[in-house]
């Protein structure tokens, strides 16, 4: 089972190559890690666009942060999709 921790948006210019780079940083817990105790965290950045398709805008992600999800993952590791699991 994993855990939405939170999201922070970036926005800044790359220095080489002089493009604008934005989107979010998105902070995910696993409670499955090998070797870990409790709770381990890994940032994934997604594209402004691909945040809003899984998880629509920062306030509605506000509503899932710290509850129980499964994520669905594609091939690259990026989240595709979650579905909140039913806590007992």
């Amino acid at each position: 089972m994993e855990m939405l921790l939170g999201a922070r948006p970036y926005d800044f210019v790359d220095e080489a190559t002089k493009r604008n780079i934005a989107g979010v940083s998105v902070f995910i817990a696993d409670d499955d890690a090998e070797g870990a105790v409790g709770y381990v965290s890994d940032k994934v950045s997604m594209t402004n666009a691909d945040f809003k398709a899984v998880f629509g805008t920062l306030a509605e992600f506000e509503k899932i942060v710290t509850k129980p999800v499964v994520i669905s993952y594609n091939k690259r590791g990026k989240p595709v999709a979650y579905e909140l699991v039913a806590q007992k």
